[in-house]
């Protein structure tokens, strides 16, 4: 009988370890979930690529590469390669510009977590002489030189005379008013002058008319006119 209730007493001792251990399954544990847990997902990129040169299509070494608003700048190397790490994902506004090329504003979509290859091409600036020469403007008469000039371009002009005369740039509207007497409206105008020098930028692209007029009635005007076109 004795060894019956002590078999029955260390069944229930049994009994109350196991149930013991049920209860604290996963006791001292995290699941790295949750308000204690960390987030890995990530939020930046990398952007890499190269510049090259519009015509030739070769590397353009020095060339800065910076994402706007956000201080993160490389510059090409040798072979125009250019990569630049930590970019905030999501669109972002890259600037390359280069002495002597025009500046290229871009915007680019950046995938969180990945490595975005871009490339992009720089314009050289170029500066060409669109006019040089020495002429006779007759009195009461004018010469005329036309042209396609496009938005942004920048003319260089010197002008000298050994009589006044009248300057106009024109637009075909206005060219063709003022050949009517209707109007004298120009986009540049500098009137009774023997000698200035003058930038000019051009405002959109569409044909332009640079005329020099000589308005005495008895007296002709020697005229070196020089223009440089730069875009």
């Amino acid at each position: 009988m004795k060894k019956y209730l002590r078999l029955l007493a260390l069944l229930a001792i049994l009994g109350l370890f196991v149930m013991g251990q049920s209860g604290c399954t996963g006791c001292g544990t995290s699941s790295g979930t949750g308000g204690g847990g960390g987030n890995n997902t990530p939020t930046t990129a990398t952007i890499m690529g190269q510049v090259v040169d519009t015509y030739s299509n070769q590397p353009v070494e020095g060339a800065t590469v910076s994402i706007q608003g956000t201080g993160l700048s490389t510059q090409t190397d040798s072979q125009g390669q250019y990569q630049i790490t930590n970019v905030p994902a999501g669109t972002v506004t890259m600037v390359v510009s280069k002495t002597g090329y025009h500046t290229l504003t871009q915007n680019v979509v950046l995938v969180a977590g990945s490595t975005n290859t871009t490339d992009f091409h720089l314009t050289p600036i170029v500066t060409v002489p669109l006019i040089n020469e020495t002429f006779t403007v007759s009195a009461g008469s004018y010469k005329e030189y036309h042209g396609s000039l496009s938005e942004g371009g920048v003319l260089s002009i010197v002008l000298s005379a050994t009589q006044d005369v009248q300057f106009y740039i024109f637009d075909d509207t206005n060219y063709q008013k003022w050949l009517n007497g209707q109007s004298n409206t120009a986009y540049l105008g500098i009137t009774n002058t023997s000698s200035f020098s003058q930038l000019f930028v051009v405002p959109s692209t569409q044909t332009y008319h640079i005329v020099i007029q000589n308005t005495h009635t008895l007296l002709s005007s020697d005229v070196t006119l020089t223009v440089n076109y730069t875009y």
